[in-house]
């Protein structure tokens, strides 16, 4: 790989700095300002391939439909499946639909929806995961909805696939345009198309399985692209960043804002849910900055204007004015990077300890669906008491609580149970970008 990109931006990027000196290119001889290519090594470094691979899984829902690897990334050379989708969707709807009638009759009723259906699924994905209450009382109920929640985990994976493919085609278009001979002698096409590979790099990292290496390769291309770019250029926004955390602060927050909202925030029930909304405002409550990305607009020779990029920026300023990884648990724990994941419940219960951030993903497909905090480890008087977990206190949205996992609301000893293909997450708790 390394080899490759060297030699195409060798043949034209060694004229191109982010100095002043980029504007000295009209003075360099009409012989030495581009080099031809060859055009084996202009070959996309990314490509998407269809497959048909059975996705294999513990999970209730791969009981009663068929879910599938129907398309996989190759990254310069390396081949990694994307998220698994269903088979055939409005099968799968129909067997859902048979199997969680009561749950879906429950939405329906709650919520003033129309029947289920390939039109409505949006509706009630929507509105899934703020479905508490009483429901987990019933055990009937409490299964069905563990059962929908999987059918959206797989569900939405759809519309992540297609985000993929629009962003790595951005990337080979980038990287095609960067290695012309019209972009690479005019410095402000140069920079404009510079500023979209970084886009789209970075958005790809957001979208991708965290359980594959995918975003590990992605980053290797965009810092190899970028150094051979110039050597002395900061903008590969591969930094990590750290912040010193003031847990009590964030403890003492969650225990308070566990059971009733904080109204200086918007609620983000009804919308997809509000757990990452609250563990964002317990992070920035201990202490962590607002992480600002930016794009830059390109006016010609107008010059250029900066804005804020809301996929990239971790960041709250009004109910209108937020960033996706501040509400999404998927965004947020690929933002602040997912530090380990766990398939043994106890395993992960004694890695968690106060002040941690940690996470689940129902059908372990490789995308975050919630997150919450935890405000304290296992209690002394606890050891040895729980044969399947250490007992710790964990504070949560969309159900909200601040209780032991030995207590009734406290649900999540039971993920295993309703979810056998889940994977628990520890989200890095000291960077801040």
């Amino acid at each position: 790989m390394k080899k490759r990109i060297l030699i195409v931006f060798m043949c034209g990027m060694l004229i191109l700095s982010f100095s002043s000196s980029i504007y000295a290119i009209s003075n360099v001889d009409e012989s030495q300002k581009t080099t031809k290519v060859d055009e084996e090594l202009l070959q996309p470094v990314f490509s998407i391939k269809k497959i048909n691979k059975e996705y294999i899984s513990k999970s209730s829902l791969s009981a009663i439909t068929d879910v599938v690897y129907k398309e996989s990334i190759v990254i310069d050379g390396n081949n990694l499946e994307l998220y698994p989708t269903f088979a055939d969707l409005k099968s799968s709807i129909e067997s859902i639909k048979k199997e969680t009638g009561d749950i879906l009759s429950y939405i329906k009723t709650s919520y003033k929806l129309d029947d289920f259906s390939v039109d409505t699924c949006a509706e009630y994905e929507n509105v899934v995961n703020d479905v508490g209450g009483d429901v987990y009382t019933d055990a009937e109920l409490s299964r069905q909805l563990s059962l929908l929640n999987e059918f959206f985990d797989i569900y939405e994976n759809s519309a992540k696939n297609k985000e993929i493919e629009e962003r790595q085609n951005g990337i080979n278009e980038n990287i095609k345009n960067i290695t012309s001979e019209e972009i690479q002698l005019d410095p402000v096409k140069i920079k404009s198309e510079i500023d979209e590979f970084n886009e789209n790099e970075d958005k790809l990292k957001e979208l991708l399985p965290y359980n594959t290496n995918a975003t590990k390769l992605v980053e290797d291309i965009q810092s190899e692209i970028l150094d051979s770019v110039s050597e002395s250029s900061t903008q590969t926004g591969l930094k990590v960043s750290t912040y010193t955390r003031d847990i009590t602060a964030g403890v003492n927050y969650a225990k308070k804002y566990a059971n009733n909202y904080n109204t200086s925030y918007a609620s983000f029930k009804g919308k997809g849910g509000d757990c990452t909304n609250f563990v964002s405002q317990i992070r920035k409550t201990m202490g962590c900055p607002f992480d600002y990305k930016y794009n830059t607009i390109h006016y010609g020779n107008k010059g250029t204007k900066k804005v804020i990029d809301n996929n990239k920026s971790w960041f709250y300023k009004t109910s209108s004015n937020y960033s996706v990884p501040w509400v999404r648990a998927a965004a947020y724990s690929k933002h602040f990077a997912v530090k380990s994941k766990y398939t043994d419940f106890k395993e992960f219960t004694a890695n968690a300890t106060k002040g941690t951030f940690i996470g689940c993903d129902w059908e372990g497909d490789g995308d975050c669906n919630h997150m919450a905090f935890v405000t304290s480890g296992e209690r002394s008087a606890d050891k040895g008491k729980y044969k399947n977990y250490y007992n710790i206190q964990i504070a949560q949205h969309s159900n909200e609580y601040c209780a032991w996992i030995s207590d009734k609301e406290n649900g999540w000893e039971s993920i295993k149970t309703n979810h056998k293909n889940a994977v628990f997450l520890i989200v890095n708790s000291t960077r801040s970008y």
